[in-house]
């Protein structure tokens, strides 16, 4: 299992997040990363990269 550290950022970003259905979507996409599924990810640079989660238009 991969340890997930959560940041005062985000933290409060999440507190913020009215949207249920996008709450539920993000939730159960850390979740499969803290099991090892990386699943869609992108590289953006400096060894960083960011997960991808198909939710919503477009």
């Amino acid at each position: 299992m991969i340890e997930l550290k959560q940041t005062e950022t985000f933290r409060k970003w999440w507190t913020r997040l009215k949207d249920e259905r996008a709450r539920g979507a993000i939730f159960a996409r850390l979740y499969r990363l803290a099991y090892g599924h990386a699943g869609d990810v992108e590289p953006v640079g400096q060894g960083i990269s960011e997960l991808c989660i198909h939710h919503g238009p477009g």
